[in-house]
């Protein structure tokens, strides 16, 4: 009975332990969405990376649409602090990740996201089985169905608009860095000639002789 009770006790200590880890790892958790399709691990790693140590990160893709949908990611920090100061970058400034101007949005991640909560679960018990329309809800279901085809057109031809703006945007911020850069080397070549220190030469004697 001793040893029955003494397995029970440290069996309920492990869980408890468990369910303690798995708290703290939400709230250290973040999750990102509306990420750009081409974005990798290994860049939300280097995106991120300057708010903290980057513990882990999980791609989740939308394999309904594979090509051109937005990526999500969940992504695990070190430390609750280091999860909170990601989530204030993502709110208040625009934030840029895989060299497309999305802007990359993140809430706080919650139990439902991470599968291995060792809370427990309600499972339902699925009977699949083939539905006609004279069936009982079978109507309500192949309505359903429709809606859910409506949705999904809506949703890429939303999304093919939304890359044609990306797009248009990515040149123009390359059209405008390329106009700064350029202006940019003249003053350094004004500089390395000599004419910026001929000018002020010329200021100067101009101010003395006034």
């Amino acid at each position: 009975m001793a040893d029955t009770a003494s397995n029970a006790a440290a069996g309920n200590s492990e869980k408890e332990k468990a369910i303690k880890n798995f708290k703290n790892k939400v709230k250290c958790s973040v999750f990102l969405y509306d990420l750009a399709p081409t974005v990798s691990k290994a860049v939300v790693l280097t995106a991120l990376g300057q708010f903290g140590n980057v513990v882990d990160v999980e791609i989740i893709k939308n394999y309904l649409d594979p090509k051109q949908a937005p990526v999500r990611a969940l992504v695990e920090m070190e430390t609750p602090a280091q999860a909170r100061s990601v989530l204030y970058q993502m709110k208040d400034f625009l934030f840029m990740m895989g060299g497309m101007p999305r802007p990359v949005k993140a809430i706080p991640a919650t139990e439902a996201m991470l599968s291995e909560c060792p809370l427990p679960k309600k499972r339902l018990k699925l009977e699949p089985r083939i539905l006609k329309k004279t069936d009982p809800g079978g109507a309500l279901a192949f309505e359903w169905r429709d809606l859910a085809q409506r949705h999904l057109a809506e949703v890429e031809l939303l999304t093919k608009c939304q890359k044609e703006a990306e797009e248009k945007l990515a040149t123009e911020q390359e059209e405008q860095l390329s106009v700064y850069y350029k202006a940019l080397k003249r003053v350094y070549n004004a500089y390395d000639s000599g004419a910026l220190q001929k000018m002020r030469d010329s200021y100067s004697r101009a101010k003395q002789v006034s």
